[in-house]
């Protein structure tokens, strides 16, 4: 059952999972949120409730800074882990915000584009 109490973004951006400070993994975001978002990684070795910090890597416009970012294990699954916001740093929630504003308008530009037919 789901209890996600804001909208998600799909997402593909580049993180590095951080765990006790040090780099542990990279992956890929699959989904946004202002209160959390999925990491697709073959990292598997995290316990549910395990806090884990995360770092967008930049790729121009799509990411505003290179924040790091406190979460927290909700879920796992085999491609990866979904994991909860835990960060109350404004600075922290700003990122997410833009973040997410960001995605929000590619994703409404994706949609609004014509398609072209042979």
């Amino acid at each position: 059952m789901e209890h996600r109490h804001s909208n998600r973004a799909r997402t593909d951006l580049k993180v590095i999972v951080f765990n006790k400070g040090l780099p542990v993994a990279v992956g890929r975001t699959k989904n946004i949120s202002t209160e959390g978002l999925f990491v697709r990684t073959v990292y598997g070795e995290v316990a549910l409730h395990q806090p884990l910090e995360i770092q967008f890597v930049s790729t121009g416009q799509r990411c505003p800074s290179r924040i790091r970012v406190k979460t927290c294990v909700a879920h796992k699954t085999s491609i990866g882990f979904g994991l909860a916001l835990v960060d109350s740093s404004d600075i922290a929630r700003e990122g997410m915000k833009q973040l997410l504003e960001v995605e929000m308008d590619r994703i409404e530009f994706k949609r609004a584009r014509p398609r072209i037919s042979a």
